[in-house]
Order: structure tokens, then C-alpha cells, then sequence
């Protein structure tokens, strides 16, 4: 009955030491793992050549992914939805201006600009 009740867990890794944790709580050695990522008999200087040379063509692709993406959202290559959207807020932005612009005059009354600063200071 208890075995039904069990829950089942995934590896869990220790964030501090790096350590991994199997589910029955066997921990796995990090250097073991580091070890079976790189292709074995390399030298330092050639293990930091082959991860220069990884990093450089994953920034490459990167790179490439996020110039195509700039070049396809360019400026001046605005689609109707994105003008609508912008008519939208500047539609609100005057009506905000315009209700602020009622309520000084009401609250100020003719005098309205120089009322309003010698009142706030």
C-alpha cells in the first residue's frame, strides 16, 4: 500500500556544490559528467580551444538568428496592426490631456496657468 503512496522524483542537482543526485540517492560526480561532454585525450590548452570555438559558433548563431529578426522588425517596416495600436494610444494620450486640461480650468477657472503655479508654489 505504502509502494502505491510513493511518489516517483527526478535527478535533483545541489546548485552550491554541483553535485547530482540520482532518485535513490546515489550522487553522481560532476567531473564524470563534465568528462563524457569532451572528446577524451585533450590537452587544457586544446579543451579551452574547443570551447572557444564552441562559444564562438553558438554566439555566430545567435547573432545571425537576432540580426534576421531586427531586419524583419525594422523600424520602417511596420505592419497596419502595429499603426493601429500606436493611433490607439495617441488617441488616449489627447484625451487624457484634454480631461486634465478641463479639470485645471474648472479647478483654476479663467486665470488658469498662472493661478495653477502661484497655487502649487
Amino acid at each position: 500500500e505504502k509502494e502505491e503512496e510513493a511518489e516517483e522524483f527526478d535527478d535533483f542537482e545541489d546548485l552550491q556544490t554541483g553535485e547530482k543526485f540520482a532518485p535513490s540517492g546515489e550522487a553522481e560526480e560532476v567531473e564524470d559528467y563534465i568528462d563524457d561532454m569532451l572528446p577524451a585525450g585533450m590537452t587544457d590548452e586544446e579543451i579551452r580551444a574547443y570551447n572557444a570555438e564552441k562559444k564562438a559558433s553558438q554566439k555566430s548563431a545567435f547573432d545571425d538568428d537576432y540580426d534576421e529578426e531586427k531586419k524583419t522588425n525594422a523600424k520602417g517596416a511596420l505592419n497596419e496592426n502595429d499603426e493601429a495600436v500606436e493611433s490607439d494610444f495617441m488617441e488616449g494620450l489627447k484625451r487624457e490631456k484634454e480631461a486634465r486640461q478641463k479639470r485645471n480650468k474648472e479647478e483654476f477657472g479663467d486665470e488658469g496657468e498662472r493661478s495653477r503655479i502661484r497655487h502649487e508654489g
